[in-house]
């Protein structure tokens, strides 16, 4: 299973697709269809009673709301930060 998700990592970060994305709505299809699929097939590979158990801890134990606020912000500092480094390294001056 786990080469299964480390081939549907590597597609979805490699440039080569098996049709190229330029070439509209036709392009994104292949995507769509391959990372649906691989989903799926993981889902399946899961064995059912381990996937029972998580459902069930998922709906007995709620996300507190602090946790969920913590996530958040981080999630934005990062975001942050990483648009200030694309603009510093794209107009230095502007933000000297």
């Amino acid at each position: 299973m786990k080469l299964i998700i480390l081939f549907l990592l590597g597609y979805f970060i490699s440039p080569i697709d098996l049709i190229p994305d330029f070439i509209p709505v036709i392009g994104y299809l292949d995507d769509i269809l391959i990372i649906s699929l691989t989903i799926y097939l993981i889902i399946r590979l899961i064995p059912r009673e381990v996937f029972q158990d998580c459902r069930n801890k998922a709906i007995c134990e709620p996300i507190s709301v602090k946790s969920k606020w913590i996530v958040t912000f981080s999630i934005v500092i990062i975001w942050f930060i990483a648009i200030y480094i694309v603009l510093k390294f794209l107009f230095p001056s502007f933000l000297a």
